[in-house]
């Protein structure tokens, strides 16, 4: 997706103070032997991934590891 339908489905649904990276180029999911879309990774502060997200990501799974990852 580009930078600006994130930025825009973030701004729909009330999502502020979350960093999304974008894999532009392709080399991250070639990185992580990804070849079907949709995939979120929920990556730590430490850089470990914590909650790989196979398919479509919505508001509330989102959530849903924000939470887990501000009880850790």
């Amino acid at each position: 997706e580009s930078a600006d339908l994130v930025t825009s489905f973030l701004t729909d649904h009330d999502i502020s103070g979350l960093k999304v990276l974008l894999d532009a180029d392709s080399s991250v999911a070639n990185s992580y032997g990804i070849y079907n879309l949709p995939v979120t990774f929920v990556i730590d502060q430490n850089g470990i991934v914590r909650y790989p997200k196979f398919g479509e990501m919505t508001a509330a799974d989102l959530q849903s590891y924000l939470t887990a990852l501000d009880a850790t």
